[in-house]
């Protein structure tokens, strides 16, 4: 199976300055995420917007020679259509699809994504996306598996706007098409955050980080629910979204 990865990474309207830019372990957040993509991608692409605020995103990935892609805020779709006909990624046939705001999420998990994958390819079954059960995970462990046909496939002129801001959305419309791994059991705790929405989000990951050398997110579930204070701050965050994918 080849398999690429699409980082999706913008400051444009977060409510925590320069987000996917912070410091986070020996980088920045989106270069935790960027790390992580490529232990389970040949290739790996940013998208990012053409507004002025995601600059600094674009200029961060030249300088670390990380594919970046730009397109129109409302319409990511777009954008991430542009970055597969890139040269790095034309003859993929499958792709990941990952938030920067996810700096943690599961290798074990996407490898499980990529053998079931694989399964059903051996199976002669045809699926449009390969995904875990985000319900009762924590927030930020999971990606997606995107069969590239199926994305190219979708008509781009009956894209509502939410759509064209999620791209996963018109492919889970069609269930009976997806195929649902069982989430590790390491990783069913819907109620914690590892994700980067909100200052407290932000501190949580900082923490994370200082206190294990190669952090993931089954390391550091048990430290997140064995540290009160910890503990504390993930729940302060309980009141933003799970991430958009």
């Amino acid at each position: 199976m080849s398999v690429v990865a699409i980082i999706e990474a913008s400051l444009a309207g977060r409510s925590l300055p320069r987000s996917v830019l912070l410091p986070l372990g020996d980088g920045t957040v989106l270069d935790q995420a960027v790390a992580r993509a490529r232990a389970v991608a040949r290739s790996v692409a940013v998208c990012t917007t053409s507004g002025s605020a995601d600059d600094a995103v674009a200029i961060h990935c030249a300088e670390r020679g990380i594919p970046c892609v730009r397109g129109p805020e409302v319409d990511w779709f777009r954008t991430v259509r542009r970055a597969l006909d890139s040269r790095r990624l034309a003859d993929s046939q499958w792709f990941f699809h990952v938030p920067a705001t996810s700096p943690l999420f599961s290798l074990r998990l996407a490898r499980a994504l990529l053998q079931r994958g694989d399964a059903l390819e051996a199976e002669g079954r045809r699926v449009h996306l390969v995904t875990a059960d985000e319900s009762q995970m924590v927030a930020g462990g999971s990606v997606r598996l995107v069969r590239r046909s199926s994305f190219e496939a979708i008509d781009q002129t009956s894209l509502s706007p939410a759509d064209k801001h999620a791209i996963a959305l018109p492919l889970l419309r069609a269930p009976f098409q997806c195929a649902v791994v069982e989430a590790p059991a390491a990783l069913r705790h819907p109620s914690l955050r590892l994700t980067l929405e909100t200052p407290a989000d932000y501190a949580v990951l900082s923490a994370l980080f200082g206190l294990h050398e190669r952090p993931t997110a089954e390391a550091v579930i048990p430290t997140l629910l064995g540290n009160p204070d910890l503990a504390g701050l993930n729940n302060g965050a309980s009141s933003s979204r799970r991430p958009r994918l």
